[in-house]
């Protein structure tokens, strides 16, 4: 099955370095508690690292999703016109938050390189493979967008019914704004 934007189910293009192809960088501060009795960033703390990208990235869907429904190229919903247009959303969102119940159902880390210093990084999150329920989630952790590469790995999201559990089909609005997002068509503010 082919991803977004042409990629693989499992990522990258052949020969594809990480880091290139991600439209959305969110920057993670490396903390001291990040650190293990080795001197570098313990291994499970990348999954934290992986977390953090993907809230910037579903933040970038947020705000594609808002300027879809209202017609705008707009970031937020504060940054449009208003256009009478009915916005159907989850039935928790609010102006501010667009809510879709999201589990991670799998996770994997490949490491590169050991983080041996509390120096500022950057997180690579891409859509390789967006389905009925799931979407599968990439990530390059790197000191900067260019700079060393010290873990890669990917998630599977399925969206979930809150009340039984179960899988549900994303809603259409977020189909459209990921691919938005991957297609570069949305501001992220933070790439």
């Amino acid at each position: 099955m082919t991803g977004v934007g042409g990629r693989g189910p499992r990522g990258g293009v052949a020969g594809e370095p990480f880091g290139a192809d991600f439209r959305v960088w969110v920057p993670v501060d490396v903390r001291f508690s990040d650190f293990d009795d080795q001197g570098h960033v313990n291994n499970a703390v990348y999954l934290t690292y992986f977390e953090q990208g993907r809230m910037g990235y579903f933040d970038a869907v947020r705000r594609a999703a808002l300027a879809a429904a209202l017609g705008t190229g707009a970031a937020d919903a504060g940054d449009a016109p208003e256009s009478g247009r009915t916005i159907r959303v989850a039935p928790a969102a609010t102006n501010g938050r667009l809510e879709l119940p999201l589990v991670v159902s799998d996770a994997h880390i490949a490491y590169r390189q050991p983080i041996a210093a509390m120096v500022p990084i950057s997180v690579g999150v891409r859509t390789t493979r967006l389905g009925r329920a799931s979407l599968v989630l990439e990530y390059a952790v790197r000191a900067s967008r260019e700079g060393t590469l010290y873990a890669t790995g990917g998630t599977t999201i399925v969206c979930v019914d809150l009340a039984t559990g179960r899988p549900r089909g994303l809603p259409p609005w977020t189909l459209d704004a990921v691919r938005r997002v991957e297609a570069g068509q949305a501001k992220d503010g933070r790439a």
